[in-house]
């Protein structure tokens, strides 16, 4: 399978901006548990907690969409390949955080059990959840990639019909199986083929007002689906399907917004050249101060 090594300026601003709002999180979640703040606080961090970690399962499937359809490796070759990539460090880093909270688990809040150890192959250890299911994301998708490459490789709507059939199970299924991979499967798939959308709605956008226009519309779409949620707050299907939504939304907005910012805002350029401008200056000071020390000796040889 050939890479394209050209270095994809949008997912840097994604991560960015993902990564602030995962401090921001951290912060708001850690403010809470040790003062006592009104519901402004909490409100922030579900907004928060609703949308940056399928925007990072979006972005494997925005990185992923580049390959779907290549039939370059098979199926297991591919699977191997992300066993080696994400399983393995998986196992490797949960044996290590175990072995460290056991060992101070008369420190800290929550130790660990040697239960929990032994069911890291289908139960993982708190945050390293996220390892696992993007293992999981990424065999479903090369699995549905053999089957569509198989029986409809014409098929030009592929990423449209499995976001659909995916945002169905994770209404219908998500938190019903007793195996925890399966709820990650049906909880979070869908948001790997929206980053696959995204990017192919990107791509037919490459027009600096249409992908303006994008992040615009996801704004109001949301801020009119925030109005219904007060008069639909009671329904119980009405909060899940907001709470997906608003995921789906601020990601196309995140998305858009990150796109436009490395298309036709050359901001590295800027500091790039605010570096070079600043080397240059403390080259002419140092040079200055050279020619001063040579001018000095030379008067004072004159001198004497």
């Amino acid at each position: 399978m050939q890479t394209n090594t050209t270095r994809d300026k949008t997912i840097d601003f994604i991560k960015g901006i993902l990564i602030l709002f995962v401090i921001l999180g951290h912060t708001t979640l850690g403010l809470t548990d040790m003062y006592s703040f009104d519901d402004t606080m909490n409100g922030i961090a579900n907004v928060i907690y609703s949308f940056h970690m399928p925007c990072f399962i979006a972005v494997s499937g925005f990185l992923y969409s580049e390959y779907v359809g290549n039939a370059s490796q098979g199926i297991f070759s591919r699977i191997g390949h992300k066993a080696f990539n994400i399983l393995l460090p998986y196992v490797m880093i949960s044996v290590i955080y175990w072995i460290i909270k056991f060992a101070l688990s008369n420190l800290i809040r929550e130790p660990v059990a040697v239960s929990s150890l032994i069911s890291i192959p289908w139960k993982p250890i708190e945050f390293l959840w996220y390892l696992y299911a993007l293992f999981l994301l990424y065999c479903v998708a090369y699995m549905v990639d053999y089957v569509f490459a198989r029986l409809l490789p014409h098929f030009n709507y592929k990423m449209e019909l499995l976001f659909v059939l995916f945002l169905i199970i994770a209404f219908t299924c998500y938190g019903s199986f007793h195996y925890e991979g399966f709820n990650y499967i049906a909880g979070f798939q869908m948001y790997f083929y929206l980053g696959c959308l995204i990017k192919k709605w990107l791509d037919k956008l490459d027009n600096r007002y249409a992908v303006l226009s994008l992040a615009v519309m996801s704004v109001l779409v949301e801020a009119s689906g925030i109005v219904l949620q007060d008069d639909m707050s009671s329904n119980p299907l009405f909060s899940s399907l907001f709470e997906r939504f608003t995921a789906c939304i601020v990601t196309v907005f995140i998305f858009a917004v990150s796109y436009f910012l490395s298309r036709y805002c050359d901001f590295l350029s800027y500091f790039q050249y605010s570096q070079q401008n600043k080397s240059r200056m403390k080259i002419r000071k140092s040079q200055q101060g050279i020619y001063q020390k040579k001018t000095t000796v030379i008067f004072r040889s004159i001198l004497w």
